[in-house]
């Protein structure tokens, strides 16, 4: 399945990401691709930056209550995933979710933040 939708996944990202940089160059462009980490395949899309939004397991099977047929029971989905101390490990930016929601959004801003200046660095602009 990966060789062939990854590909496909890789240049639609690439499409989208070039579209929205020649409209609007200071924006930053977030993807929702975990599986590109896992496999490795989101490093050579020049993303710049890779971010771990992640909580603890009680956290996590909370999230999980309306996903289908795994309502709660993610074990077997968790475990087929990357270790989590290994996508924090791949990760320039890490936002804990399993403090306040408050919290939450004090240190997504932050990130934000962090992420314009590097833009804006970039362009000269600051």
């Amino acid at each position: 399945m990966n060789e062939l939708l990854h590909p496909r996944i890789k240049e639609e990202i690439d499409r989208r990401r070039k579209e929205i940089g020649e409209q609007a160059p200071e924006a930053i462009v977030v993807i929702d691709a975990p599986l590109l980490v896992e496999t490795g395949d989101l490093s050579g899309n020049g993303s710049g930056h890779c971010g771990c939004v992640h909580g603890d397991a009680t956290t996590r099977t909370a999230a999980t209550e309306g996903w289908g047929n795994l309502g709660g029971k993610p074990g077997r989905s968790f475990s087929a995933q990357m270790a989590l101390a290994e996508k924090i490990n791949v990760a320039d930016h890490v936002i804990r979710n399993e403090n306040s929601l408050d919290e939450t959004r004090r240190r997504t801003k932050e990130v934000f933040k962090e992420l314009k200046k590097i833009v804006l660095q970039k362009k000269g602009r600051l």
